[in-house]
């Protein structure tokens, strides 16, 4: 009987641990990150944001707040996020009890007289066991402030290095 329940315990463990590693679930999570931006569905992208952030950012509401004073001050700048695409999940870590994994993306901003493309880094993070991916952006972010957000983080992963971003003309 012992056997069986210790069996069982490890199963479930094992489980937990391939659930929360699933790429297709981070990929899924991401998308749905991405179409939140590009509706400017703040409920829904505060639902995808990682606890950490929002709490230092002063909880759900401040946070909110900050991220439509942002996004009116790109349009005031003539700015709108007309695309999102999320690419393939890169690296992923077992950071505390938390699965940390790196998931790029591109942006495309519509700017007065062109397009502004650019190449940036997620972090999905999911707890133990859990299959709730919460998402870190990491374009003000550095090597030494990205733990003050991820209290987790083992700098096992490596970001890609930042690049500016592309300018096209219309």
């Amino acid at each position: 009987m012992k056997k069986l329940i210790l069996l069982a315990f490890s199963f479930l463990l094992i489980f937990g641990s391939l659930q929360a590693q699933s790429p297709d679930e981070i990929w899924e999570a991401a998308n749905q990150y991405a179409l939140a931006n590009l509706n400017e569905d703040y409920e829904l992208l505060l639902d995808f944001t990682y606890p950490q952030v929002i709490e230092q950012a002063g909880g759900r509401e401040a946070y909110k707040k900050v991220l439509l004073q942002m996004n009116e001050l790109q349009k005031n700048r003539g700015m709108s996020l007309s695309d999102f695409i999320v690419k393939e999940p890169l690296d992923k870590v077992k950071a505390g009890d938390e699965w940390h994994v790196v998931v790029p993306y591109q942006s495309v901003t519509k700017v007065k007289g062109g397009r502004l493309t650019s190449e940036n880094t997620l972090i999905a993070v999911a707890a133990e066991g859990k299959s709730k991916w919460y998402f870190v952006e990491t374009a003000s972010l550095t090597e030494r402030n990205l733990a003050k957000v991820l209290p987790n983080w083992n700098n096992t992963l490596i970001l890609p290095y930042k690049k500016a971003p592309i300018f096209k003309e219309d």
